[in-house]
């Protein structure tokens, strides 16, 4: 299956401060994606993933790249049960590469978020583990610091030189992932404490 998603020219109704990509998923909503693969859309709802080769390709955009500046990342997922897999990737760690991504890596088989800035790597684990229901993810980077919520509270900071993580790498939604994702947001800023609560208490999922 290959389908073009609805290009972000089409949501500028969504003004949240510092928002430079959004995909709900739902008809009519979303940034640019390609899909690739075996991947569900379910009307209105989400993105159902099989834990194979199913993916999204956001391409290469400049507004996905965070030099230095800080930035969120924001995800609802539901797993299935485990599968290595990245949830949001933009760059590689692969070769010592630069970016960022929210993934579910091999040992141990929980969700993390992590930074890479071509020298090293900054892993945060957070609490989800083989399968679980629907969670609210965000990865914040934060003047000197990164970090990594979970439905509304903060499960791990870390210090973080502010070093560039540009890369000329595309952004992928799913890849290899068994589950759902739905509500992918990034901005160019931290979102605060009380904003990520409020997103997480009003974007709940359908069952």
């Amino acid at each position: 299956m290959v389908a073009n998603l609805v290009s972000a020219e089409e949501k500028k109704a969504v003004s949240e401060t510092g928002l430079v990509a959004y995909w709900s998923f739902d008809e009519g909503k979303g940034n640019d994606g390609i899909i690739e693969g075996d991947v569900n859309w379910v009307k209105g709802f989400a993105l159902e993933f099989n834990g194979e080769e199913g993916y999204v390709d956001c391409g290469d955009n400049s507004s996905l790249d965070m030099p230095t500046n800080d930035f969120t990342v924001e995800v609802w997922v539901k797993s299935n049960g485990w599968t290595k897999s990245s949830i949001i990737s933009k760059g590689s760690w692969f070769n010592q590469g630069k970016g960022y991504d929210i993934s579910y890596p091999e040992n141990p088989k929980n969700i993390y978020f992590n930074i890479y800035d071509g020298s090293k790597y900054y892993p945060l684990k957070t609490t989800l583990g083989e399968t679980f229901p629907w969670s609210h993810i965000v990865g914040v980077r934060r003047g000197g610091t990164v970090e990594v919520w979970v439905n509304g509270a903060k499960e791990q900071s870390i210090d973080y030189p502010t070093t560039s993580i540009s890369n000329s790498e595309n952004l992928y939604i799913g890849r290899g992932l068994n589950g759902f994702i739905d509500e992918v947001k990034i901005y160019n800023h931290a979102l605060t404490a009380e904003e990520i609560k409020t997103n997480y208490l009003k974007s709940i999922p359908a069952p």
